[in-house]
């Protein structure tokens, strides 16, 4: 095996490492225009070490931690947002049972034209649930990082993206957990 061979072994070897050490499983996965994104549910939250407070943010009461791939995530938000003229459907996690919920999402129509082209890296999407047409979505990209409002079966779930150094975690929650003043919980 040559140096470039065994480089990329050991960048692999790595990320699986990490993965196992924080029990990272794949919840949910999908695929559009070739871009395939999957969230991953961070089963032992402890080993991340998440600080208390996120700028001005809590840590809600409870809550579940998901990771997705940024390089995919931004190529996967950055199709939705060329491909203006048709409906896309992208996957979500859930902070429940069920893991992940599909919506059918349209640009949500909040910036002019013109703001739009300038920002490009801008995402901001409405949708309805695939499966449950009573599920509604809000969501907002910044070129780095999500944030995302579901509304279904009278609860409001909320997605947030958290900072741990360089690398950007999902916390998924009950907006109700997300009370000023939260502190951490075991999810």
């Amino acid at each position: 095996m040559g140096t470039a061979g065994k480089i990329a072994f050991l960048s692999l070897t790595a990320i699986l490492l990490s993965a196992l050490a924080l029990g990272q499983e794949s919840v949910c996965s999908y695929s559009a225009n070739g871009i395939r994104l999957s969230w991953k549910r961070v089963a032992n939250v402890a080993a991340l070490q998440l600080p208390d407070s996120n700028g001005r943010a809590r840590l809600p009461r409870k809550f579940e931690v998901y990771t997705a791939d940024g390089a995919r995530l931004r190529k996967y938000m950055m199709a939705l947002n060329r491909e203006k003229s048709r409906d896309h459907t992208i996957l979500l996690p859930l902070a429940e049972p069920g893991g992940c919920i599909p919506f059918l999402v349209q640009p949500a129509g909040t910036m002019s034209p013109e703001l739009a082209a300038k920002y490009p890296q801008l995402v901001s999407l409405k949708g309805n649930g695939t499966r449950e047409k009573g599920a509604l979505l809000r969501l907002d990209y910044n070129g780095s990082e999500l944030s995302a409002e579901i509304s279904r079966n009278g609860q409001v779930y909320l997605i947030t993206p958290w900072k741990r150094k360089k690398q950007v975690y999902y916390l998924v929650y009950k907006k109700e957990d997300g009370t000023p003043g939260s502190r951490l919980a075991e999810p």
